[in-house]
């Protein structure tokens, strides 16, 4: 499993910094689904984390095109990795090519929760919220 090492970890800032940037290019070919969808923790915690409220607190599953990435954000820390997550109280199901649509400007967000995101678990108020925070993160920080 992907993880990165602590001295690892003091470099996702700057990898959010260099993905940031490189939206601001347009790709030379259609975006294509990477063979890893591991990659996008990383500049997703960071842009999360960038936007995240400080008392927020949550357990929930994140599943990109039936990947599961672990969701969890306690006291307003987030972190984000590879697999299942034990007893979500949110799960949020989506695909990669509207997440970037979204990010790279080419898709509202509005259109992308109507049509690109299912919304479930024991708690829809914690699956709103996780919404609502990638939505800030995404909108906010990908662009």
């Amino acid at each position: 499993v992907y993880e990165l090492t602590p001295l690892g970890a003091r470099t996702a800032n700057l990898l959010f910094e260099l993905a940031t940037f490189g939206a601001h290019f347009p790709p030379d070919d259609p975006v294509k689904r990477p063979g890893n969808l591991r990659t996008i923790a990383v500049t997703l915690q960071v842009a999360c984390q960038r936007v995240v409220d400080g008392s927020m607190n949550l357990r929930a599953e994140l599943l990109v095109d039936g990947e599961p990435f672990s969701f969890l954000v306690t006291e307003g820390t987030v972190e984000i990795e590879a697999g299942k997550t034990l007893e979500p109280e949110a799960v949020l199901i989506t695909s990669y090519e509207p997440m970037i649509a979204v990010a790279d400007g080419r898709m509202p967000m509005e259109s992308f929760v109507a049509n690109h995101l299912t919304i479930s678990g024991p708690d829809l108020g914690k699956a709103e919220a996780l919404a609502a925070l990638l939505g800030r993160a995404i909108t906010t920080q990908l662009t």
